[in-house]
């Protein structure tokens, strides 16, 4: 679990150093509010292209994001989950 911008960042950077990924698709299934929560919930697909020159790997798998409203009236992830189906 990554908590916080900073550790969120590295995570993400961590993952960006060992390829780059292509086709990208979320596909919601799912969307609800209720006051100032709301839930998406659906399932996503991605290749990912290694730098060392392998092949290119097709991930997928299912998330489920929580939104929180601000007082402002936007809306901004208060909880993110993500998981592969591998």
């Amino acid at each position: 679990a990554f908590e916080g911008k900073s550790a969120i960042i590295d995570s993400i950077s961590g993952a960006y150093a060992v390829g780059d990924f292509t086709e990208f698709k979320i596909v919601n299934e799912e969307v609800e509010v209720d006051g100032d929560l709301g839930f998406a919930r659906g399932n996503y697909s991605y290749v990912g292209i290694p730098t060392d020159g392998s092949d290119s790997m097709l991930f997928e798998g299912k998330y489920l994001t929580i939104f929180k409203r601000q007082s402002d009236g936007t809306w901004k992830i208060y909880r993110d989950c993500f998981n592969s189906n591998k």
